[in-house]
């Protein structure tokens, strides 16, 4: 199989906040945990980035089969009733992790693709792989900070 690593984030989380207030908003984050936990294998990692950010690393076939375990994940949550807010979407943004390329850049690269799922209407996943393919855009490495030793 391959990893691929997956950004993702809820669509107008700060108006649930505005709107229903911050309990409302703590729900909406814990109820999403779950139901992405129950989507994926116990061996993939879900870890909380950000306020409301999540990033996975998920294990899947091929590019198909991630991009249709994500498209799963995004029904799942459309179709979920959360109390009081009722619908909830999430936006999504993923790449194939490669051992070649730094942390900074790989996360750079589902980052630059969750900001395409957003400015091109929301609750969507879109795949790196498909920007790079379609010309949106282009490989480079986002070199990590300078690191320096203190003996």
């Amino acid at each position: 199989g391959q990893f691929w690593l997956v950004m993702l984030d809820i669509d107008h989380f700060k108006q649930i906040n505005d709107t229903h207030g911050h309990v409302y908003g703590d729900d909406v984050l814990v109820l999403l945990a779950q139901l992405i936990r129950r989507s994926f294998r116990n061996e993939d990692l879900i870890f909380r980035f950000g306020g409301e950010e999540f990033v996975l690393i998920i294990e899947c076939r091929n590019l198909d089969g991630a991009r249709l375990a994500l498209q799963r994940l995004l029904e799942r949550v459309e179709q979920h009733h959360f109390p009081q807010i009722d619908k909830v979407t999430i936006s999504a943004g993923a790449v194939s992790l490669d051992r070649h390329t730094f942390a900074t850049t790989l996360l750079d690269y589902a980052d630059r693709a969750l900001y395409h799922s957003k400015q091109n209407g929301r609750n969507q996943v879109t795949f790196f792989e498909d920007m790079l393919a379609t010309g949106l855009a282009r490989e480079q490495q986002v070199q990590p900070p300078e690191v320096e030793l203190l003996n």
